[in-house]
């Protein structure tokens, strides 16, 4: 369960970063009902180099969580 949830954690934040680049409220809007938003919203303050150590934390803190 962790590695998917870990993948579609990847993609929405690959698409704020590729696909919505100047268009970052529309992405907001999209999927501000997912149930990762507030955990892919958290990993915006991680670049490119850190990501990839902090998301399997974050996905953790959110199962912990709920």
């Amino acid at each position: 369960m962790q590695e998917e949830l870990t993948k579609e954690a990847y993609k929405i934040r690959f698409e704020y970063f590729n696909i919505y680049e100047d268009k970052e409220n529309k992405w907001h809007e999209k999927y501000k009902n997912h149930r990762l938003y507030s955990l892919v919203v958290k990993s915006l303050k991680y670049n490119y180099k850190e990501i990839g150590l902090m998301m399997p934390k974050l996905i953790e803190e959110e199962i912990f969580l709920n």
